[in-house]
């Protein structure tokens, strides 16, 4: 299984969040929410016992991630990478992690591994993070996982977050 880790670290223009999986980034976040998604997130997966701390710097700072939910994990940060509002997404991160919607987490690793595949196609672009779910993969992808989400969660039914506070 992939190790995965959450790491945060400041930079000149701010924070930057990115997902590791054994070594190399899968997904790469920046901007103003960064910062509360990084906590929102790690706290959580935390206090459920889904992550460790690995280190803390005045620079740098890293979370171990429970291997089974390295894809959960990656699926949170694509629902939440046009939110304004990222924390109504952490209710439904509790409860795949809980273990309320059974198969969940095994289908978010492979949406995340067929993202991967796809961003294999797409030509290296000069002066950006290389991460490997190119951007463009990851912004098809998050309304693919955001309907994918809600229908499983309802389908089960658990509650999804609403539509409104979302951006385009």
């Amino acid at each position: 299984m992939p190790r995965y880790e959450l790491v945060a670290r400041r930079r000149a223009r701010g924070l930057d969040v990115v997902l590791l999986r054994d070594g190399a980034a899968v997904i790469h976040m920046s901007g103003r929410g960064a910062e509360k998604i990084f906590r929102l997130l790690a706290e959580e997966l935390e206090k459920l016992g889904a992550a460790k701390p690995l280190s803390k710097t005045e620079v740098e700072e890293s979370y171990e991630i429970d291997e089974k939910f390295g894809g959960t994990v990656a699926a949170y940060l694509l629902l939440v990478r046009r939110s304004r509002n990222p924390d109504k997404w952490i209710p439904t991160l509790r409860g795949i992690i809980e273990g309320k919607y059974p198969g969940l987490p095994e289908a978010l690793e492979k949406m995340m591994e067929a993202g991967i595949e796809a961003s294999k196609k797409y030509p290296k672009e000069a002066k950006r993070i290389h991460t490997l779910l190119h951007p463009k993969v990851a912004d098809a992808l998050t309304s693919g996982v955001k309907r994918f989400v809600e229908k499983y969660v309802k389908g089960l039914g658990g509650a999804v977050p609403e539509e409104k506070e979302e951006q385009s």
